[in-house]
């Protein structure tokens, strides 16, 4: 995984063989010693994902963001951007559970349009 400091947001970016529970516990860990090195008022991480597979069904994807939580991402803004596949369904049940739950994530196809919510 590459992170890089920008002026207004970190930027992580990584190119998995697959999306799964395994690559989301290591993606969440990198965010969390992202945020563990900021201020209180964190700046948001840019995610960029390049995968063409993903394996991954509800019940993972629960656990894997409660964990994310445990790890204190739900003070993070988070623009996940998908790159070589189309969003999946359990992409939208995630970005719904952890937007419930007071975490700000976001997923896009778009690196533009995720600079903008991101930075709003």
């Amino acid at each position: 995984m590459e992170v890089v400091r920008l002026e207004h947001h970190y930027r992580l970016s990584t190119h998995p063989k697959c999306v799964d529970r395994a690559f989301l516990t290591q993606l969440i860990d990198c965010c969390a010693d992202i945020m563990s090195g900021a201020d209180y008022r964190s700046s948001p991480i840019l995610v960029i994902v390049e995968s063409d597979n993903l394996k991954l069904d509800s019940i993972d994807a629960i656990e894997t963001w409660n964990y994310a939580a445990k790890r204190g991402l739900q003070r993070a803004a988070i623009a996940y951007v998908i790159v070589g596949r189309p969003v999946s369904a359990v992409t939208q049940f995630i970005e719904k559970y952890t937007q419930n739950r007071g975490m700000r994530v976001k997923f896009f196809t778009d690196e533009a349009a995720a600079i903008s919510w991101l930075l709003e």
